[in-house]
């Protein structure tokens, strides 16, 4: 039987964002409640066979943004659930340095919105890095406005460059995806985050894509949300 998210079976809202499927660190993988076959069959079919998965809801990839061995996860994945805590003990357990921010849900209750809460992050703040590993770190200006205190202190502990996304940017330009080697991809139109991203990783390195109006509407999730990255 499918566990159901709202009217929608799981299945479909995994089809729609796959970045909630599942999500690789190194040789672990995890896996969402319910999405565990279908784990095994993407990543079969992309030559990779995992030899174990965790189910946990570590797999779903809008909780989490990072690169190399720094995850900053939404804090709502500390809410008191044995496979929660097993999985970032496991992450710790193999090199990773975990943060924590305060998650869309939090923001949403902050400014009043009637729109659908969600635990997620990843539309509200993102990292990446250049070559040498030099942190940057974005956070849209209004969940800024709210959190600007969690968010400068995380950027002053892991020594990153901030920028603050305008709001005529929307959300949808912290749905970028951090690729290896110091590159980015991030959604077309986000002019003032593209031009921080080129200032830090050269103009070669910043790829732009054009999006859909499903994609562009971050209600609906966006171009990171509608993607996953296996290396």
């Amino acid at each position: 039987m499918l566990r159901i998210e709202g009217n929608r079976p799981i299945d479909e809202c995994m089809i729609s964002w796959p970045r909630d499927g599942f999500q690789i660190y190194g040789d672990l993988v995890f896996s969402s409640i319910g999405f565990e076959k279908t784990t095994i069959e993407v990543l079969s079919k992309l030559g990779r066979s995992p030899i174990k998965i965790e189910t946990s809801e570590l797999g779903i990839g809008g909780m989490v943004v990072g690169t190399g061995k720094l995850l900053v996860f939404s804090e709502s994945i500390k809410k008191a659930d044995a496979s929660r805590r097993k999985g970032l003990g496991i992450l710790r357990q193999h090199g990773y340095t975990i943060r924590f921010m305060p998650p869309s849900v939090e923001y949403y209750r902050a400014i009043d919105r009637t729109r659908g809460p969600s635990e997620h992050i990843d539309l509200s703040f993102n990292l990446a890095a250049t070559k040498e590993g030099n942190l940057l770190a974005c956070a849209y200006s209004e969940y800024y406005k709210y959190f600007h205190e969690q968010v400068d202190k995380l950027v002053k502990e892991i020594d990153a460059k901030l920028h603050v996304i305008p709001e005529d940017e929307g959300m949808i330009a912290a749905n970028l995806i951090g690729l290896p080697d110091g590159k980015v991809v991030l959604p077309e139109g986000c002019h003032s985050t593209q031009a921080f991203f080129e200032r830090h990783l050269g103009s070669s390195n910043v790829f732009t894509i054009k999006v859909d109006a499903l994609v562009s509407n971050w209600q609906e999730g966006g171009f990171r949300c509608m993607s996953n990255l296996v290396q």
